[in-house]
């Protein structure tokens, strides 16, 4: 079974704004850690160290989840 570890957005789809507003909107944390490089913003969901591997789902235009499996 998979869990939601991170949500990452693309920055030439969202900024910091719409992204914390899609993830209240879709049920996600929208406080906390969040991590900036120079094309994304990554949101935590989960601390990775729970999960032994990980998978990287597109959800949508400028939205991935890392799936963390135990």
């Amino acid at each position: 079974m998979s869990k939601t570890q991170s949500v990452i957005f693309s920055k030439h789809e969202f900024n910091i704004t719409t992204a914390r507003k899609w993830l209240k909107d879709n049920n996600f944390k929208y406080s906390g850690k969040l991590r900036k490089t120079s094309n994304y913003y990554s949101f935590r969901q989960l601390n990775p160290a729970q999960f032994k591997k990980f998978r990287i789902k597109k959800i949508d235009e400028g939205i991935l989840l890392i799936l963390g499996f135990t």
